[in-house]
């Protein structure tokens, strides 16, 4: 019998948008703007903001801080 073929894995990016880190979070928009504003996460850390309008949000820092994790 032949077993249906093994799906890729999924594709992890390392910057993410606000959407996309909602998805894997599932934490309001206000909170992450919250937490990027009383340095609960830090600018070069965190997250970045390229532009000065948009900020990408670094998907293994992040998931280290949600593990209580220290990030150096």
């Amino acid at each position: 019998m032949i077993s249906p073929p093994t799906p890729p894995p999924p594709v992890h990016k390392v910057y993410l948008t606000l959407k996309e880190l909602q998805a894997h979070i599932s934490i309001p928009k206000k909170t992450i703007d919250n937490w990027c504003s009383d340095g609960t996460w830090k600018l070069g850390v965190h997250f970045i903001n390229p532009t000065g309008r948009k900020r990408f949000y670094h998907w293994p820092n992040i998931e280290k801080w949600l593990k209580g994790e220290v990030i150096e």
